[in-house]
Formats: C-alpha cells, sequence, structure tokens
C-alpha cells in the first residue's frame, strides 16, 4: 500500500508539474489566445517625469511593469512605457493611484523586454508610507530601504525582492515567480508561490506563514515567533531563532536548525527526509 501511494503522489506531481509548465510558458510569453488575432507588438519605450501631490499610501495595478521606490527631493513619478500603454495615475484622498491596462496591444513570442516597462516612484527621504499594494500581471517588484505600515504585492508572473525593508504587515504572493526578501523586518508575513522559490536572509518577524506549491523554502539567519511552513514539491530548509515551527513537505527534504534549545519544532513529511540540528531522523515526522 504504501508503494502504491508513492507512486500515486509521484504522478500526481508530475501532471502538476507539467500543468503548471505549460502556464508558465503562456504567461511568460504573454500569449492570450482570444486575442491572438488581433493583437499588435508594443513598440519602444517612452520615458516620462512628472511631480506629483505628496501621498501617503500607494496603489498599482497594472498588466505589466517592472516596479520600485526611490528618494528624491520631492514627489514625482518616472516611467518609461511605450505610447500604447501610457500609466494612468492621480494621487487622490492621500493615495498614488497608478493603472496600466492594455486593451488588444500585446507581445506573443520571445522575452518582453523589461526596460521599456518601468514604472518608479520617487518620494523625499526618510519618508514612512502607510498601505503600499501592488498587483501586476507580469514584471519584477524591487523595493529597497523603506518603511511601510503595510506591504501587499500580488504577482502573476513577477520576481518580488525586498532588501533593508521595515513593515508591520507584509504580504507576497507570486503565481509564477521568485521571491526574496533580505535584512528586513517585516511584521507579520505571508508569502506564498505557486511556482517559485522563496528565500528569506536575516529577516526578523512576529509570525511567518509560507506555502509553495511547487519551489523551495529556505531561511537563513532569520528570527521569529512563530512560523508555518508548507512546501508541496520542494525542500524546507529553516535556520535561525524561533520559539515554534511547523513544517508540512509532500515530496522533499525538511531541514531545520534552531538557535533556541527550547523551540516547538513539528515536522510532517510524506516522500522525503527530516533533519533537526545535523541529525537524520528516521520516520516521517518529528516533534519536540
Amino acid at each position: 500500500m504504501k508503494a502504491l501511494k508513492s507512486i500515486y503522489i509521484i504522478v500526481i506531481f508530475a501532471l502538476t508539474a507539467i500543468i503548471i509548465g505549460a502556464v508558465l510558458w503562456f504567461k511568460f510569453h504573454n500569449f492570450d489566445i482570444a486575442r491572438a488575432f488581433n493583437s499588435v507588438t508594443t513598440g519602444e519605450g517612452i520615458t516620462v517625469e512628472k511631480n506629483v501631490d505628496s501621498f501617503k499610501d500607494i496603489q498599482i495595478d497594472a498588466s505589466i511593469m517592472s516596479f520600485d521606490i526611490a528618494e528624491g527631493e520631492g514627489y514625482k513619478v518616472v516611467y518609461t512605457y511605450p505610447e500604447e500603454l501610457t500609466p494612468e495615475f492621480e494621487v487622490d484622498d492621500d493615495t498614488l493611484k497608478v493603472r496600466v491596462r492594455e486593451t488588444n496591444k500585446i507581445t506573443i513570442g520571445g522575452k518582453v523586454n523589461s526596460d521599456n516597462f518601468k514604472f518608479t516612484v520617487f518620494v523625499p527621504a526618510g519618508t514612512s508610507l502607510g498601505e503600499v499594494k501592488v498587483d501586476v500581471d507580469a514584471g519584477d517588484i524591487d523595493l529597497r530601504d523603506k518603511t511601510f505600515e503595510k506591504l501587499t504585492v500580488d504577482g502573476d508572473a513577477a520576481n518580488i525582492e525586498l532588501r533593508n525593508i521595515n513593515c508591520e504587515k507584509t504580504e507576497l504572493e507570486a503565481d509564477a515567480g521568485n521571491i526574496e526578501v533580505r535584512e528586513s523586518k517585516v511584521g507579520n508575513t505571508s508569502i506564498k508561490t505557486s511556482a517559485g522559490n522563496v528565500e528569506i536572509r536575516g529577516t526578523e518577524a512576529l509570525e511567518m506563514d509560507i506555502v509553495t506549491d511547487m519551489g523551495q523554502i529556505k531561511l537563513v539567519d532569520s528570527a521569529f515567533d512563530k512560523g508555518e511552513f508548507e512546501s508541496s514539491m520542494g525542500n524546507v530548509e529553516i535556520e535561525g531563532t524561533f520559539n515554534k515551527l511547523s513544517a508540512d513537505c509532500s515530496l522533499g527534504r525538511v531541514a531545520v536548525e534552531s538557535k533556541n534549545a527550547d523551540a516547538k519544532i513539528d515536522i510532517e513529511v510524506d516522500l522525503g527526509a527530516i533533519s533537526v540540528n545535523g541529525k537524520n531522523i528516521k520516520g516521517k515526522s518529528y516533534k519536540q
């Protein structure tokens, strides 16, 4: 029975990997069958710089965008986009609202040149922002050296990178893409990927909830009070200081190194192995 269960799990994961792989191909090639016969290729990007009123929050809704926030002398936006995809933006109710939505204009085949789809928001040095919400279909999100009350990033085909970020609440999701967090304080944190790795280094959190359908979870030299980690297909590696940890891996290895001798640890694997503080554990579960 165990052999049959193992074969069944492997077959399910293989089929899942094939389906996700096909979805990724379509996403990264920006292929939309419904619009394939009336689409055009976007042109070269045009760079525009405009001053805006001061704001506290940011809302981004874009079909494609490489987004970041930088420091400047005042509040302004600088973007590079093809003319037919010119971003719409305004400051309303203390919120910078940005929207980029295509009509019938998409690119089919080949890789998209991300240099043609950049949007940078400039704020004065030392500015603390309230809620920043970024929703993109495709692109890269790179945020560094900033303070937020709440950060929400949702990308369909997007890589998300945070460095030296201070945030009370953090929610990151990528359907197809990697998520990386370094040297940050991210408060209560929720991270999810459908097909992509999650890597966190030198970061502090209150609570962490990280889920990957197909991808690796890796924490190095990080600290949190309570953490829940789940991977359907991919290794889970946790090294740092924590009080309570639970890890569940369907297909892959779970390795935990705790700097807190009193930490509560609960690990389960279906097809894989368990290692705690350098010691290999027999069986499919471990509790401490």
